[in-house]
This record gives C-alpha cells, structure tokens and sequence, in this order.
C-alpha cells in the first residue's frame, strides 16, 4: 500500500475519464506545458556550439557538470593538495526536470554536490566567477542569504538554478547514491535542504502507483497554479515541490484513475483539506541523532505548529515545503482551489472544457489598492543582485502589512517587471525609479545621458472597515520597517541601488498591467520602457521616501508624532490612505459557485 492510509477507490475510470484525460493531454501540449523534443535536445542531448571560436561542443547540463569539475580542482590546487585530479564533483538534477514534469520555458534546477574541503564561500566567489567568463551564461545573480542559497542565470536562454550541497566525503563518486541517509551525517541544514530536492524528486516517483498519471496530473495542477498566479513559494504561494506532493497523494489515493479523474479528485480533496493537518505521502521517520537532521515536528518544535499549510516531504528528514505560506497566501490558494473544484466538476460533466480551467488571473484587475516596489539600479548587474535580494525578502513585508488591523488581505503578484530607460534630465529619473524629489530642492536642468534600470514588484491590497469609523489607514509602520530592514542589509549596495515603496490605486497603474493576463504582461515590458505613472491622488506616508540612507526612518515615538499630525491634515502629502470601503471581497462566495459543499472530505 502506498500512503499512509488505505485507498479511497480501487475503481478504473469511466470511458468518458478516458477521453477526457485524453483532451487534457491536448490542452496541455498546446498550453506548451511539455517540452518540444528539439529544446530538450538543447538541454541534454544536442551538441550546441559553446561559441563560434570555440572547438568543443557540450550540452548545457554537461558543460555545468565539467566546470564544476574544474572549479573543484582549480580549489583544491589553492589549497595545496596533491592529486588534485582524483577529488572528483558532480552535478544532479531536482525539481521538475527531475520529475519530468518540466514545460518548454522551464528551468534547471541543478545540484552541485561537492567534496568536504570546498566551502560554501568558495562556490557564492569562485564559482560565480567561473559562470560569469563562461560564453552563453547571462543575468547571473547570486542569493546566498535564501532558505535555499541559489545562483540563477541563464545559460543559452535556458533559466537555470544552481545550488551546493557539500557532503562528508573526500571524493565524489559518479555512482554516488543520494538516497543513503548517512549521507546526512555531519551535514549542516543549508546542505541538507539542497540534497533533499534530488532525494525528494526521487523518492516521490517511487510513491505513485503510476507514474505517467501522476506526471499528466503534475503538469496540469502546475500549469493552473502558475496562470492563477499562485506558483512561487518565495512569496508566500506554494513551489513545485508541494504542488507535486498534493498530486502524489491523491495519485496514492485513487490509484487506478486515469489523469482526468485524478485532476477532479484532486481540487474536490485539497479545496476543503482540514489545514492545519499534514498532508504526507508516508509515516515521518523519527529523528535518529543525527547532528542538524531533525525531521518535522510540531509537537517538539514549536516553529512547526506555526506553519499554516503543512505539505511535508518524504525523504529523511522529512520538511514543511510551504513554511513561507502567509494568512494572505491561504487565503487565496483555497480561494483558487474553490473556483477550480467547481469548474473542473463542470468539465467532467460536459459544461465546461479544460481551456477553462487554464484562464489566466488578472491580478491587476482584481484590486482597488496597490502597493508598488521599485528597486533601480545605474547598471544592470546592479539590478539583477538588489532585486533578488528584495523578493527574497518580500514575504516580510507582507507579513508587516498583514499586521496592520485593517489589512484584510496582502496578495503579492509572484513576478516582478523589469524596465529600463535612457534619461537625459533628473525630472525623467524620479518618475522612472519611482522617488519624490528632494523637500524645498529645485531639480537640476543639467543634461545627463545614462541608463536606469527598474525591477517593480507589486502587492494588491484589499481593507476591512469598521463603517461607524474613519476609513483611513496609515501604513507607514510596515512600510517603513520594512525599508529599514533592507536598506541596513550589507547585501544592498546603496552606491547603486535605490529602493522606493508608494501606494497605487487601480486607476493609477500602468494600462499595459490593468490590460494583460498574467503571462503576457511580462512579454509587453519586455525590451521596453515602463510609461510614465501619474502619481496617486492618495498618498501613503512613508517617512521621508527621498531618503535611500539607513538614517531615513524615524523612531517610534516621531512615527506617532507624524501620523498624529497626517489625521488633522488629511490634505497633507503625507496623508493616511482614504479607501472605499465598498468594494468586492476578491474571493466572494459567488465566485465559487458549482463547488460541491457538501462534500465530506474524510481524514487522510
């Protein structure tokens, strides 16, 4: 038996499944959720020419594979060993690759596993720097301080995520098996977490009665969570890893279905799952005393019994992958799985088709209020290392924002937009970067001629409202709470980077956000300029915005000072925000009509 409990249903599925599971498959490959054969080609098979000088031709994957190779060597000649040729590395695969769920734009999620004497600074300086002189490799920025250190580029065009996993040996062997727990022995958690993608990948294809369903299943459910938006574990959704662990315990659950019906059961069981109980694919193994490896448990840790949406890995030890889900983020996820419960019940009976199920969130439409963060750099590489490190840390803000009493909801849209623009006088460089010219300084006239970059992340926001009170809030205590937090990180370069944070409503947005889907907003600002933004008519207080030094946020005691001052001066620049306190509820019980309610979910 696979799972931890018995299977709901041994039945097979109806013809009618069949063919239904038949014109998944169709949606899906025009929806380019496979990967056509002649870019998997690209990626491991074909030989590409790694520049028009240059003699050799490699794969992607191979071409990573030997200059991890080379970077190991190059470490260990530093370090004065002898024989440097016979400590070996390697590079494996995790994710969606490995699963071979992944679609034509995918990324790699690649693993460098590497010998005891090489550090994890010597991969974050050493090989970045290999990467960096490699021809074909683009847009590298390094996030060491994640959950998951992570260098990501792009190596001929293929995105790519690469992280280290240093394990207690002297060599790496090319036959090594991942999936030996003693490995874990001696092991730091930074390691262990990067190990664990290629062991998780593996040990959840061994759980599945079929695998072929439970990839046909996959593709579906990732393609739907990443048109609704809700695909990005960094912000507080849920990554590929979860999504593929509620797939593989429905799979368990009904293990002689077809995709159709597993796609059915799927939205009918995680749309009413009794949260905060676990969804688990096997027993946890108990924690053997292993240093750092400590499986999860939320009766002898107590971070564990804070996570909302437990989704738990099987590998030893097992892991909470959705520990960055936020009161908003559940929100929206069961929102969304509502919403898909019923239309996929009107697929299966006719009303409906598939196309349905895969329209895309108009995020942009869907709130009065946004909150926009604008990181601008003077170069690109800039740009690329100060926004990584911005959405690494977005989740905070959102929970900063959820704080608020009358923030009922903080929706992050999981992608942010990139611009740049060429400016030849200063007014031009406060629009575009988003900044208020300094108090009671007249802009220079001087002609500049450079280029600013811009990467905007954007936060949709919905208010509950007491009608018998004022409908005003101030979010300066969060906002600027926030900025502090980033602006005193050694990893954001204040000679180049500029960090602003304002409010939006709807009306203010750029018309090619409030027009495009999800997926096609980003090829419109693609090779683009941001058009200018009309700035609000309703102000957020962020104390002192011009300010981009650690000084610009003021203690608490001057924050109550101001916003006392914001109350008998509603007309003041810095005045708290005056919403509408009749808009719709984004998720309103109308939107989820054609949901069985009744629906008993048991204890699984």
């Amino acid at each position: 038996m696979l799972g931890v409990t018995p299977p709901l249903s041994l039945a097979s599925s109806s013809q009618n499944d069949l063919r239904l599971a038949d014109e998944l498959v169709k949606v899906l490959k025009q929806q380019k959720a496979f990967e056509p054969p002649e870019k998997a080609l690209l990626r491991v098979g074909f030989l590409i020419s790694v520049s028009s000088c240059c003699s050799c031709s490699r794969t992607v994957l191979d071409t990573l594979n030997k200059l991890t190779k080379r970077f190991v060597h190059e470490v260990c000649r530093e370090q004065g060993l002898t024989e440097v040729e016979m400590v070996n590395a390697k590079v494996l695969t995790y994710g969606s690759y490995r699963l071979g769920v992944h679609a034509e734009d995918a990324d790699i999620d690649t693993l460098c596993v590497l010998p005891r004497n090489i550090t994890r600074y010597d991969f974050f300086d050493r090989m970045r720097s290999i990467l960096q002189s490699q021809p074909g490799i683009e847009k590298l920025n390094a996030v060491e301080e994640s959950y998951v250190p992570v260098i990501k580029f792009k190596f001929y065009n293929i995105p790519i995520d690469l992280v280290c996993a240093i394990l207690p040996l002297s060599t790496i062997p090319e036959d090594l098996n991942v999936n030996n727990p003693s490995l874990l022995r001696f092991m730091d958690q930074r390691c262990i977490r990067s190990l664990n993608g290629t062991r998780v990948a593996d040990e959840l294809l061994s759980l599945v009665p079929h695998v072929n369903t439970f990839r046909t299943v996959l593709r579906c459910i990732k393609l739907w969570a990443t048109k609704r938006a809700i695909y990005s574990n960094v912000v507080g959704f849920l990554g590929g890893v979860a999504w593929a662990i509620l797939v593989a315990r429905i799979c368990q659950l009904y293990p002689n279905a077809c995709a159709s019906t597993v796609v059915s059961k799927f939205f009918r069981i995680i749309a009413q799952w009794n949260w905060p109980s676990p969804v688990i694919l096997k027993a946890i193994e108990e924690y053997s005393g292993n240093g750092d490896v400590q499986p999860w448990n939320p009766r002898m840790n107590i971070k564990d019994r804070e996570h909302r949406m437990p989704i738990i890995t099987p590998s030893y030890p097992s892991m909470c992958t959705t520990h960055n889900v936020t009161l908003s983020s559940m929100k929206i996820i069961s929102g969304e799985l509502n919403m898909a419960a019923g239309i996929v019940d009107r697929v299966m009976i006719g009303s409906a088709s598939w196309d349905d199920l895969f329209k895309e969130n108009i995020f942009f439409q869907r709130y009065e209020h946004y909150i926009q963060v604008i990181v601008s750099a003077d170069d690109h590489l800039s740009l690329i290392e100060g926004a990584g490190l911005i959405e690494s840390r977005l989740r905070q803000l959102l929970m900063k924002l959820e704080s608020a009493p009358q923030v009922s909801l903080a929706h992050p849209f999981i992608e942010g937009i990139e611009a740049s623009r060429r400016c030849t006088e200063m007014r031009q460089v406060y629009d575009f970067i988003g900044a208020k010219p300094p108090a009671n300084q007249q802009i220079s006239n001087a002609e500049i001629d450079q280029t600013f970059y811009t990467k905007t992340f954007y936060i949709g926001l919905y208010f509950r409202f007491d009608l018998k009170r004022a409908s005003t809030l101030n979010l300066s205590a969060p906002i600027n709470g926030f900025k502090k937090q980033i602006l005193q990180n050694d990893a954001f370069d204040n000679k180049h980077l500029q960090l602003h944070i304002r409010y939006l409503d709807r009306s203010s947005l750029p018309q090619e956000l409030v027009s495009a889907g999800s997926a096609t907003m980003k090829r419109a600002y693609e090779d683009t300029d941001i058009p200018s933004i009309n700035t609000a008519s309703i102000h957020l207080d962020l104390n002192n915005d011009n300010s981009n030094s650690n000084s610009s946020s003021n203690n608490s005691e001057s924050n109550n000072e101001q916003n006392s001052r914001n109350h008998k001066n509603p007309s003041s620049p810095t005045s708290p925000i005056t919403m509408n306190t009749n808009e719709p509820y984004p998720y309103t019980p109308s939107s989820l009509a054609g949901v069985n309610s009744t629906l008993s979910v048991p204890s699984i």
